[in-house]
């Protein structure tokens, strides 16, 4: 259960109403990062390195749109959330955080627009 809670966080930041992903607008930002498993498996996934579920590759299926666009779909509050828990995957999975975006920005194209995200949101 609280695998698939870890797996909300980056869903939300792709997340539009009325898409699958509005379930997870109720997901408490504050617990998942608190849990360094959950958001270890979820980083991992993320990057390839590790098992995803159903959840989880959904999830690494949406981080592109919160690096290269500023989550420019989300709602505020999914914007909040998605830009929260990426400041703490950055500040305490540096390595994981960085790999998500050169995957997604392999030539740092996004880099000013994602530190405006994280700063703003």
């Amino acid at each position: 259960m609280k695998f698939v809670v870890v797996m909300v966080v980056i869903a939300v930041a792709a997340a539009r109403p009325g898409n699958p992903y509005e379930k997870f607008d109720s997901l408490d930002v504050d617990e998942v990062i608190s849990n360094s498993k959950l958001t270890t498996a979820l980083l991992n996934c993320m990057v390839g390195e590790g098992k995803c579920t159903p959840e989880g590759t959904d999830l690494k299926n949406l981080a592109p749109g919160a690096v290269q666009n500023k989550c420019a779909d989300c709602t505020p509050e999914q914007k909040t959330k998605a830009a929260k828990f990426m400041r703490a995957a950055r500040k305490d999975y540096t390595e994981l955080f960085n790999k998500i975006v050169k995957i997604h920005d392999p030539n740092n194209e996004h880099t000013a627009e994602l530190e405006e995200f994280l700063s703003q949101n």
